[in-house]
């Protein structure tokens, strides 16, 4: 399956648009984070969870939900990518949903020390604790080793490049 002994760091690059994006609106829609767990609808623990936006474009305003999902599954915004988060509460089930973490404005960012980019941590749904990662269980659906992860926009109106956004997952093996 690709795994590595104890655990992996994966690197995603969602698709992004590049209109002026509101809040309550999707930042990208269900996100494939391959081997995320190590065997076939196996788990895993998101130890670490950053994202670096190449643009420097989420300045100390912008404050992202990250949803994660057991399997791929009905979107979470039935008009697409930088529309309203719009799903059923059925749908959302259906998804087999994980959890959530987000990354709360400036709070552990890299903020304008580093030119033209900025790194940032993704913290546990429940609040910020800048010693700690997402502290979430990943799990693949049944003859799967990927998970899913969505974004939410909860506050600012940023404006990406279409690949301006990296997501880096520090993930440990379970099993």
């Amino acid at each position: 399956m690709g795994s590595f002994p104890g655990g992996t760091v994966v690197r995603v690059t969602p698709t992004l648009t590049t209109d002026t994006y509101a809040t309550g609106d999707a930042l990208f829609l269900a996100t494939k984070i391959p081997n995320a767990v190590s065997n076939r609808g196996g788990v895993s623990y998101l130890s670490a969870m950053y994202f670096l936006d190449k643009s420097d474009n989420s300045d100390g305003a912008t404050d992202i939900i990250f949803g994660f999902q057991e399997k791929e599954g009905t979107t979470i915004a039935s008009s697409g990518i930088n529309t309203t988060v719009d799903i059923s509460n059925s749908d959302l089930a259906n998804n087999k949903v994980l959890g959530y973490a987000r990354s709360i404005g400036d709070n552990a960012t890299t903020g304008a020390h580093i030119d033209n980019a900025r790194i940032h941590m993704v913290f546990p749904g429940g609040g910020v604790n800048e010693n700690a990662g997402p502290n979430l269980m990943l799990k693949a659906d049944e003859g799967s080793t990927d998970v899913y992860v969505w974004a939410v926009l909860e506050a600012s109106t940023p404006t990406y490049a279409v690949d301006s956004l990296e997501l880096i997952f520090h993930i440990k093996y379970l099993d």
